[in-house]
C-alpha cells in the first residue's frame, strides 16, 4: 500500500481526504494514479492531521538516508 493510499484509508475515502487537506478530490485521484505529487505543504499538512501515522518524507518520497 503506497503512503497516498494509507492517507486516504486513514480519512475514508477520497472526498474526505480533499476536504481535511483543503484540496479538490480530483487532486487526491491524481496522487494515487502518480499523475501529480503532492506539495510538500500539503503533506505536512497531512503528517499533522494524522498525527504522524504517514509523514509527510513518506508522502514525498523522500528516504531517510543516514
Amino acid at each position: 500500500m503506497t503512503p497516498i493510499q494509507k492517507l486516504v484509508d486513514f480519512f475514508g475515502d477520497q472526498t474526505k481526504t480533499a476536504k481535511a487537506l483543503g484540496v479538490s478530490q480530483p487532486a487526491v485521484s491524481y496522487w494515487l494514479a502518480g499523475t501529480h505529487t503532492m506539495l510538500a505543504e500539503t503533506a505536512f499538512k497531512a503528517e499533522e492531521l494524522t498525527k504522524g501515522a504517514i509523514t509527510a518524507r513518506e508522502l514525498l518520497g523522500i528516504n531517510s538516508a543516514a
